[in-house]
């Protein structure tokens, strides 16, 4: 959350700073069961060495979201082009970051994606939970699962 407080701050004061292009590398790593692999390393390394160079936090931490983003919609532009898929689907407990779920989404957006994000279960635990507990409503209802009532014992 410091992070983003950080980066959010930046972007408040240096305006147009969303035009800067990304320092990281969008080259994104498919491994041998499809996962796209991120990499992330090459963030840690730009970040880590402009806070040896004295660069600014505020604008690092900006930079950090930025970088992030710019290698999720470059993997969602690859998978698009291998099976054609147009819409996208942003959850998840790092998509709790507004200022990340923001630039994810307007960038998927400018690249042609539809674009889906939590708006009455949260995108973290929480929509875990829920769907974990309409799973086992489902399978109490289906008759898979004996409901013993603890409450009449």
């Amino acid at each position: 959350m410091a992070l983003e407080f950080a980066a959010e701050w930046y972007e408040k004061t240096v305006p147009g700073c969303r035009n800067e292009e990304s320092p990281a590398e969008h080259t994104i790593n498919k491994a041998e069961d499809g996962r796209r692999i991120l990499p992330t390393d090459e963030i840690v390394r730009k970040i880590t060495l402009g806070r040896l160079r004295g660069e600014e936090q505020d604008r690092l931490a900006w930079l950090f979201h930025k970088m992030l983003a710019d290698q999720i919609i470059s993997a969602c532009v690859g998978i698009r082009k291998e099976n054609g898929i147009r819409t996208a689907a942003l959850s998840g407990g790092c998509f709790q970051n507004l200022l990340l779920l923001d630039l994810v989404r307007r960038g998927l957006e400018a690249e042609g994606f539809d674009v889906l994000i939590h708006h009455l279960v949260p995108p973290n635990d929480g929509g875990i939970a829920l769907g974990q507990a309409v799973a086992a409503v489902q399978a109490v209802h289906d008759g898979k699962v004996n409901v013993i009532r603890t409450d009449v014992l």
